[in-house]
């Protein structure tokens, strides 16, 4: 997770936010995710009501209100520049 803060921070050049989307874990995964979101701007930790096999966290992406949103799994299996638009690619 601070991989991928530092890196929306020092090179993301639109507006962003990353929510944890924390399904019914059993493995500390909220006690985490909430720790993040207290200790990181622009980080926020969701905890849906309805837990279990749904909704999945990607579901909970059409809540958000950002014109463009991206999923990602924790290991970051996604190569960061991805996520940077077209104009702004290396």
């Amino acid at each position: 997770m601070h991989r991928l803060h530092r890196y929306l921070t020092d090179r993301f050049p639109l507006p962003w936010l990353i929510t944890i989307v924390d399904n019914a874990s059993t493995d500390g995964t909220w006690q985490v995710a909430s720790t993040l979101a207290a200790d990181l701007h622009e980080v926020q930790a969701m905890r849906p009501r309805r837990q279990g096999p749904r909704p999945s966290p990607a579901s909970r992406l059409g809540a958000s209100p950002a014109p463009v949103v991206a999923y990602m799994d924790v290991d970051l299996s996604t190569d960061l520049d991805a996520l940077l638009p077209s104009s702004h690619r290396c």
